[in-house]
């Protein structure tokens, strides 16, 4: 699952990764998601609505993926750049070098897009 962070309108956004050996399906993960919206999450543990700042929004999107994201630290700094490409639900992450280089990557026709993470994700 991604959790991603934007704040209303600017294109900078920040990601956060989590993967769990409970969650095998898209569905089991939507179904994750949809438990989170009422706060009883089971297995992953992104941040609440009290720790959002005004002006930022969080999407949850699930997908599939090879990769396994270093577990999330609430404290680590967001020093990761990935273009984030999601394509028939599968998730590619591209390491880039810095957020404006991904961005000047990035092809706006499709649903890629640029993010900051705290996580190192083993490509």
């Amino acid at each position: 699952m991604l959790a991603t962070s934007s704040i209303k309108g600017t294109s900078h956004s920040r990601t956060l990764f989590f993967h769990d050996k409970n969650i095998t399906s898209l569905d089991a993960c939507r179904e994750e998601i949809q438990r989170g919206y009422i706060n009883q999450w089971r297995y992953y543990n992104p941040p609440s609505g009290r720790s959002i700042s005004a002006g930022e929004s969080i999407n949850f999107r699930c997908a599939y993926s090879h990769t396994t994201p270093q577990r999330w630290i609430r404290s680590a700094p967001y020093s990761f750049t990935y273009m984030v490409q999601i394509q028939q639900n599968t998730l590619n992450l591209v390491p880039q070098i810095n957020y404006a280089d991904c961005m000047r990557n990035t092809n706006s026709s499709q649903q890629d897009f640029c993010t900051a993470s705290s996580q190192k994700v083993n490509l």
